[in-house]
């Protein structure tokens, strides 16, 4: 490839394993805590973690965190980087790392990649995109509605996990205002007399009062998370309005080769969507009937089309081509 690559990632686990395939096969950098990355751990990460921790932040309001940026990637490279940044590090916090980046790499690239839905985020400091040479978003639509380009999401297979329960559906995620359409659907489903496993993160005590769904105050480890996603026979997903992307459930359903029950229409444009493996609505036929369907498990060379490492060669195709 002609770039090398550096992920400006999260800590959250999941992030790390939708990049784990292009990180193992091709070198890519994933960087979740920055100081920590050039640094390693010790005093100077610790400092770093308290100067610019949100709930520290919240009540002491601590200056000079730009000070940090000059020290977030500081490593020498013959050959020119590409640095992705995911959407969070779009803030005009980080604004100063851009020019710096810039500065100390003379002709790198700088790329965003959008793997939520900015419709969702009215305050998104698009007056930010300017600084980046790309902006991808994972969702067709908005692309097209922001002028970004387009590639769909991607993943890359745990193959560690066990399963900590067994379900006809399940359904895993935060708390949002899709909360009665979660209750609707698991409602129906325990009335057909299937076995539900429902988990909802993070909604307010008062909210917490669906007698069968499980509450947590916490987000779920990724690993945590798939180990609910292991036992069951269908992935549920339940999108937000107007998204049409082809999400991480997606990916998951193929991947682990689960059915997946979605209300994104958009599914049915998927080069495997077949009605015994996706369904996009409970009405249409009988899910008992849906269930038991059988399933052809995808063969490897199918699963590379959604893993990250196409993400990569695609950017590098596409930076190669550009001066």
């Amino acid at each position: 490839m002609k770039y090398r690559y550096v992920i400006f990632g999260y800590g959250r686990d999941y992030f790390q394993t939708i990049f784990a395939d292009a990180i193992n096969e091709l070198g890519v950098e994933y960087i979740a805590n920055p100081i920590e990355n050039t640094y390693g751990k010790g005093l100077r990460s610790l400092l770093y973690s308290i100067h610019t921790n949100d709930y520290v932040n919240k009540v002491l309001k601590l200056p000079f965190k730009d000070k940090w940026l000059p020290y977030f990637y500081n490593k020498p490279s013959t050959t020119p980087i590409c640095f992705i940044f995911l959407m969070d590090w779009c803030n005009k916090r980080y604004e100063p790392l851009y020019a710096i980046l810039r500065k100390n790499y003379p002709g790198c690239k700088l790329c965003l990649y959008l793997e939520d839905l900015i419709a969702s985020r009215p305050d998104y400091p698009r007056d930010l995109f300017s600084h980046f040479d790309f902006v991808i978003s994972y969702d067709k639509k908005e692309a097209q509605r922001i002028n970004a380009l387009y590639y769909h999401s991607f993943l890359s297979e745990v193959k560690d996990v066990e399963a900590i329960c067994y379900s006809d559906f399940c359904f895993v995620g935060r708390s949002k205002d899709r909360d009665s359409l979660v209750y609707d659907l698991y409602d129906y489903l325990v009335g057909e007399g299937f076995v539900c496993d429902f988990v909802l993160t993070g909604a307010p005590q008062k909210d917490r009062n669906k007698k069968g769904i499980t509450y947590l105050s916490h987000d779920m480890s990724y690993r945590d998370y798939l180990s609910h996603i292991i036992g069951t026979k269908c992935i549920v997903e339940i999108m937000h309005h107007n998204a049409e992307g082809f999400t991480l459930r997606t990916w998951e359903s193929l991947i682990y080769n689960k059915k997946l029950l979605t209300n994104n229409n958009g599914i049915k444009n998927l080069k495997y969507y077949s009605p015994a493996r996706i369904s996009t609505t409970c009405d249409d036929r009988s899910m008992k009937d849906f269930l038991k369907m059988p399933l052809d498990r995808l063969d490897e060379s199918e699963m590379k089309e959604f893993s990250s490492v196409g993400f990569i060669e695609t950017l590098d195709q596409l930076l190669s081509n550009t001066k």
